[in-house]
């Protein structure tokens, strides 16, 4: 079967959206380890570092789970999920705004 254009540049986006998620989870790791760390805070490093892999592991979890992740994916598209983190209302325009534009591509 061939894939559409569409469909391996859409891989394609989602590695590196991965990649790119990554290389900001190692980035927090490095900032934490030097402002936390080094300055005797251990304890709040810790802290962040549960976080960080919690954040990290739930991702994974999340982006494995084909059969709940488009259910939920068109709950947060559709403002049924509330968002509750800061830059929620950027994310959710950012969402309409990919919404919109696959729409469009159809």
């Amino acid at each position: 079967m061939i894939e559409k254009k569409t469909d391996i540049e859409s891989a394609k986006q989602a590695s590196k959206n991965f990649e790119n998620i990554r290389k900001s989870l190692t980035g927090l790791l490095e900032i934490l380890n030097i402002t936390l760390s080094d300055n005797g805070n251990e304890f709040y490093f810790n802290f962040a570092l549960d976080n960080i892999d919690g954040l990290y592991q739930n991702f994974l979890e999340l982006i494995l789970n084909e059969q709940g992740l488009p259910k939920f994916l068109h709950k947060l598209k559709h403002s049924d999920i509330e968002v509750g983190i800061p830059y929620g209302e950027i994310l959710k325009e950012k969402l309409k705004d990919l919404e919109q534009k696959s729409t469009h591509k159809l």
